[in-house]
């Protein structure tokens, strides 16, 4: 019995250093040590609270009203007319939703990704508001909570979190979708270094319509990708028509074009780890904070 321990001892050992030796998404294709098999028995109460709440919001708030979102019907807020996505987005805020990712220094609740995954799969049954909570909280927010700096996640992540703002991410463009460093979006520096301008086209871009700022990736003056914080709001931006979808038609999927939009550079950046084949840029658009990057060595101006 001795013998049979240690050996499934070593087994395991040896399978968590493969794991560490392989970066990225080497976790996909590396055995998995049985000390590391979760199940849903071990989630805690603090867990199945938070999840149960949002669960009972979705299942009487969001279910039965499957076909206004899916033709994405508007309602008065306060005297004005909004998305029901949006409205309900931030209804999902008020719960505690929109925060889990978030870091608690801004506002959010900072859990685990056991909890992060426990909250997608309760939004189930309703893919088009899966996928504008997903859009906005997820690629639309994450790139400033892993590459920001501190004054622009002081700036955004509170407002995102609240869905006061709405963030989208915009990569895909007409001539490169998997092929997503091949893009030309380009964003040239003025010739006084005092900010980009942008110039490109998006399309596919989910929260598009509604979005108040995006996460646009283009090349710095033609070379390696970096990310923008974009105000979408800000001259030059330009939202296109809404795409007519087999399915999760209630959520909002359209182009955006960008016809030198103005993106004010920074003076200061702090470094990060990022992808190979980028480097790290951070800007506003139109007076705004701006962008987060991917990059690994170097660092852009930023604000």
């Amino acid at each position: 019995m001795t013998t049979l321990v240690h050996e499934a001892l070593s087994a395991t050992a040896a399978i968590r250093a493969t794991l560490v030796a392989r970066p990225g998404g080497g976790f996909l294709v590396a055995p998995v040590a049985r000390g590391g098999t979760f199940s849903r028995e071990q989630l805690s109460e603090e867990q199945q609270l938070l999840t149960n709440s949002i669960r009972d919001f979705w299942r009487s708030s969001v279910i039965p009203r499957l076909d206004e979102i899916e033709h994405k019907k508007k309602v008065e807020v306060d005297g004005k007319e909004q998305p029901l996505a949006i409205v309900l987005l931030r209804q999902l805020a008020e719960l505690g939703a929109l925060g889990v990712d978030i870091p608690a220094a801004h506002g959010g609740l900072d859990l685990d990704k056991t909890t992060s995954m426990l909250l997608s799969e309760t939004l189930g049954g309703c893919a088009s508001m899966g996928a504008t909570v997903g859009a906005h909280i997820g690629i639309g927010t994450l790139p400033i909570v892993f590459f920001g700096n501190d004054a622009q996640k002081a700036k955004y992540l509170p407002r995102l979190l609240t869905a006061e703002l709405v963030s989208c991410y915009a990569l895909t463009e007409p001539n490169n979708g998997s092929d997503a460093l091949g893009g030309r979006t380009n964003a040239a520096l003025s010739a006084d270094g005092t900010h980009y301008v942008l110039a490109g086209e998006k399309i596919f871009i989910t929260n598009g319509s509604w979005a108040d700022i995006a996460i646009v990736f283009a090349r710095h003056d033609g070379g390696p990708y970096s990310a923008f914080i974009v105000d979408l709001h800000s001259p030059g931006v330009t939202r296109g028509v809404e795409e007519r979808k087999m399915g999760i038609r209630g959520s909002s999927t359209c182009g955006l074009t960008f016809a030198d939009v103005k993106v004010r550079a920074r003076t200061s950046s702090a470094t990060s780890a990022t992808p190979r084949g980028s480097r790290s840029t951070s800007s506003t658009s139109a007076g705004s904070s701006s962008a987060s990057a991917t990059s690994g060595t170097r660092n852009m101006p930023s604000i």
